[in-house]
């Protein structure tokens, strides 16, 4: 990877990046729509929870992120995408996992929600699409798009970026709810910069959905 960036590969990360986000956006949630509707607007359980988490929701920003990551990789502009062993990934995977259900646990009982905690059964429909569409988030904002932004701004400001924007994502939940959800961007991206591999982010983010889809609803 070269130490500095012309010009030219400046603009080349901010287009990819750019790109990316705005895939997610649309022509995303529009060929979600598409499809929902043409399936006659399927109850949102079973493997109607599971298709969409596999195939409609992040899945083409993660392609044309892993795409837009291996260009600028050959080109010498990026590393290629962290996905090794990587370091302390056990215990940033648990790490994260706990800070995550803590902080949404306490942002509840703050906001003076804490009859929404319950137990709820596992559901493995919810468990099983969590698996891809939790590693296509990962994949695009505590991977592409951090990474491709911190060449240029360095890697926490990329962190902080990346986290509001993924947050921005979450147009389902309110406002306090979405602080929660950046914060929680923001321990996924230490958790990247410690163990140094994508999947502990990925693993810290489905042990923190599984615990959650549990106990909050």
């Amino acid at each position: 990877m070269r130490s500095t960036l012309t010009w030219r590969d400046h603009v080349a990360l901010v287009a990819s990046c750019t790109i990316v986000y705005v895939t997610g956006l649309w022509p995303s949630w529009r060929l979600r729509d598409y499809v929902l509707h043409a399936a006659g607007s399927p109850a949102y359980s079973g493997v109607w929870k599971f298709l969409p988490h596999l195939l409609l929701y992040s899945t083409l920003a993660a392609i044309v992120a892993a795409i837009a990551w291996l260009l600028l990789a050959h080109a010498g502009v990026l590393e290629r995408p962290p996905l090794g062993k990587g370091q302390r990934t056990a215990t940033s995977v648990l790490g994260g996992a706990a800070a995550g259900v803590a902080i949404t646990l306490g942002a509840f009982l703050v906001l003076g929600q804490s009859a929404a905690i319950r137990w709820i059964p596992p559901d493995p429909w919810s468990i099983a699409g969590n698996l891809f569409s939790n590693f296509y988030e990962e994949f695009i904002f505590r991977g592409f798009l951090l990474f491709a932004l911190a060449r240029i701004v360095g890697y926490w400001p990329a962190a902080v970026v990346t986290s509001a924007l993924w947050a921005a994502m979450h147009t389902q939940f309110p406002p306090p709810l979405l602080a929660v959800v950046f914060i929680i961007g923001i321990v996924l991206s230490w958790v990247m910069a410690r163990s140094k591999t994508l999947w502990a982010p990925w693993g810290s983010h489905m042990l923190m959905d599984i615990v959650l889809d549990s106990l909050v609803g």
